[in-house]
């Protein structure tokens, strides 16, 4: 399934990190950085394989998506989603 918003999330998770995630040294600091603001825990294969850094056999969980969308600001991804969705009306 295509999921529209979810490149805009990865975009806006590494502004919000405040890196390219040019090397995978890079994911573990922002695995880390992550698990500080939301207390959950995302781990560094799932920041590299959501990147592309690593095959990916399954879309992103809905854990992984809301967690993200939390650190970004927002309630879960839905909200982020209601977001995106509005900036388009």
């Amino acid at each position: 399934m295509n999921d529209p918003y979810l490149d805009s999330l990865k975009y806006l998770v590494l502004i919000k990190g405040n890196t390219l995630l040019s090397v995978s040294h890079e994911a573990k600091q922002l695995s880390e950085l992550i698990t500080r603001q939301t207390n959950h825990q995302i781990a560094e294969v799932t920041i590299l394989r959501l990147y592309g850094f690593m095959t990916q056999k399954f879309p992103p969980s809905a854990f992984t998506k809301n967690t993200l969308a939390q650190f970004c600001g927002f309630e879960n991804y839905v909200a982020f989603c209601e977001e995106q969705e509005s900036r388009l009306e």
